[in-house]
Order: C-alpha cells, then structure tokens, then sequence
C-alpha cells in the first residue's frame, strides 16, 4: 500500500508577486477543465532527488488550483534497493551485469578477448 506524503497548502496567489495577475490568471483558466480530475504522483522516496523537490512544490499548488492531487510513496526499503540495482544495471554495473559477463562465451573466448 502506498504511503501518502502529507503537505500543507500553499496558495499560487503567493507567486503571483513575481509572475503577475495575467499569469495567475491564466494558469487558473487552463486548470479550470482538469478540476474533479484526480493525479496520483507515484515515487520511491519523499525526500531527495529532483522528483521529490519538485513534487513538494508541484502538488499543493495543483491542488489550489483544484486539481484533486495525491503524492505517494512506495514503502519499503526493498523497492529503493531493487531501483538502485535497476540504475548499476542500466549503467553496466551491479549482479545482473557481471552475470551477463559469465554467461556470454564470446567474452572470454571470442575475437574480442585477444584484443
């Protein structure tokens, strides 16, 4: 089951020093067809990394705008695990990578391992 992350409000008017009333303006008009539609932000972790960054700020402000938005979190230490190893695979590192090394005969024996 996921975990929700709880966050407070925060009002887009607050921006709006910086972006302008037109911009606020607008940024409601365009939401106003998603409002009743529901996000749900799924994630590893709440806290690190750009997503979550961007997610703290992102989801109270969708719902502000009355987009119905919720933010979870995949608990388990498990998952991060299985998603660190996921990214040392992708990078040519990690179990799965040293495993293809041992399975392929060519590596050892092939053309390329005189080289």
């Amino acid at each position: 089951m996921l975990q929700l992350v709880d966050l407070g409000p925060q009002s887009l008017q607050k921006h709006e020093a910086i972006i302008g009333e037109e911009r606020v303006a607008e940024l409601r008009a365009l939401a106003a067809p998603l409002r009743g539609v529901r996000v749900a932000h799924i994630n590893a972790t709440s806290y690190g990394g750009g997503v979550s960054e961007l997610l703290r700020s992102l989801v109270p402000l969708y719902r502000d705008l009355a987009i119905e938005t919720d933010w979870g979190v995949i608990p388990g230490s498990n998952y991060e695990a299985r998603r660190e190893g996921g990214k040392l695979v992708i990078h040519g590192r990690g179990a799965a990578a040293r495993f293809r090394a041992r399975s392929w005969p060519h590596r050892r024996h092939g053309p390329l391992a005189q080289r």
